[in-house]
């Protein structure tokens, strides 16, 4: 009987002291959560800011419902993507986003989940019947404006392109250097590129009219496509990127998750 007391005694306590842990691992990690930087840059459709009006675009809006189901309170700071990129690489507990998915990137980062494809043609000026690509390598054959520590630039490197690459830090100056002929080709998803002209066009002080009527895709670029997706730093604790991962999983598999789709890619 004394033996069987024990027994029972020694069950609670090991109940007892497994419920505390259990507690003390989640205040542990709503602790970590909190500490969670947020940070993405302006890529339009999918990141986007007009002056004096609040950060909005599909990723941030996928974004903004994987934090409320997450159940944290954080804020999204917006830097130039060089920055965000380097923070997400270097500081602990940094949440990047929206980054594509590639090889080169692949143990940079812990990856959340994918948020949206992306899709990358060769871009020319109508104008410039000469610039002809039929192949990849056809195109180190000529200027390709890319953006610094951009997928498309990674991938395009990785492919023999060092000298070709003509690099900045916004969207909006290759496009307009596509545009004045200083580099005849621009690496874009049709729907970024789309937003960027209508971007540019609002701003009274643009001479030129940007449209898509005047460029033309001539060559799809496959192996720069994908996803992109939500990544953290590869300092962070894998319960916070998985409690990051089941949240959006959650919005993916809701009916929220087209509707938003819709609304901005079609």
């Amino acid at each position: 009987m004394k033996l069987l007391r024990v027994l029972i005694v020694m069950s609670c306590l090991a109940l007892g002291l497994e419920e505390a842990n259990a507690v003390q691992s989640e205040v542990d990690l709503k602790e970590l959560l909190s500490k969670v930087t947020v940070v993405t840059c302006i890529e339009p459709p999918y990141q986007m800011q007009e002056e004096g009006r609040p950060l909005t675009g599909v990723s941030v809006e996928l974004v903004q419902m994987m934090l409320k189901e997450a159940d944290v309170d954080l804020k999204i700071e917006v830097y130039p993507w060089a920055r965000a990129y380097g923070m997400a690489q270097r500081q602990e507990n940094v949440l990047l986003f929206s980054i594509l998915r590639n090889p080169p990137r692949e143990k940079l980062f812990k990856w959340v989940d994918a948020l949206h494809p992306f899709h990358v043609n060769l871009y020319r000026m109508k104008n410039r019947p000469d610039i002809v690509v039929n192949t990849l390598e056809d195109a180190k054959k000529y200027r390709i404006g890319v953006l610094r520590d951009d997928s498309r630039n990674i991938f395009l490197r990785s492919q023999g392109f060092g000298g070709k690459l003509d690099e900045v830090a916004l969207d909006s100056q290759n496009i307009k250097k596509l545009f004045l002929g200083r580099i005849d080709l621009l690496p874009s998803d049709p729907i970024v590129l789309s937003y960027w002209f209508k971007v540019i066009n609002a701003d009274p002080a643009s001479l030129e009219k940007y449209s898509m009527e005047k460029v033309e895709g001539i060559y799809h670029v496959t192996g720069a496509d994908g996803e992109n997706y939500v990544a953290m730093s590869p300092q962070t604790d894998d319960r916070v990127v998985e409690h990051f991962r089941r949240a959006l999983d959650r919005v993916k598999t809701g009916p929220q998750y087209q509707q938003l789709l819709d609304k901005y890619m079609k």
